[in-house]
């Protein structure tokens, strides 16, 4: 921590920020909690003061490489999850893209069934009144009659 420029935070910053899963244990002779605090929110995995057992230091040291190898897998996990989102989220706009299409397409065929089924039922309308017309002239009806205007509507 206290060393010549850079002194042991700006190097801790250094490093942390060019390898952010990098497992960085700070060792240093001063047990300041303030510093120590500091360390911690710069990224340091650990804050060890001296002397130190081997031991102790070899089991921080795993402890540090371990959370530093499920960070590493977290971020690699999160970024293939993004990347999947994207996919997917990309593969569903055109879906939707391509349903909207044929939706417009289904509905421009229905208009068109629509106006033919009109056009159908007003020709099929005048062929009933013609036919009623047809018929009523052989039951004798007078004249006035068969050429109503309510049977000629159109």
């Amino acid at each position: 921590i206290h060393m010549p420029p850079p002194d042991g935070l700006t190097l801790l910053q250094q490093i942390c920020g060019d390898y952010p899963f990098l497992a960085v244990l700070m060792l240093t002779a001063f047990s300041d909690a303030d510093t120590a605090s500091k360390a911690m929110r710069e990224g340091a995995a650990d804050y060890i003061v001296k002397p130190y057992h081997n031991a102790q230091l070899v089991s921080r040291i795993e402890r540090a490489v371990e959370r530093s190898q499920l960070l590493r897998e977290r971020a690699e996990t999160q970024e293939t999850l993004e990347r999947r989102v994207n996919e997917q989220t990309h593969k569903l706009r055109s879906q939707s893209k391509q349903l909207t299409m044929m939706l417009e397409r289904v509905l421009v065929t229905y208009r068109a069934t629509l106006k033919a089924l009109e056009a159908d039922v007003a020709w099929s309308n005048i062929n009933n009144n013609t036919s009623c017309c047809r018929w009523v002239r052989p039951m004798s009806l007078p004249s006035t009659e068969t050429h109503s205007p309510l049977m000629f509507s159109w």
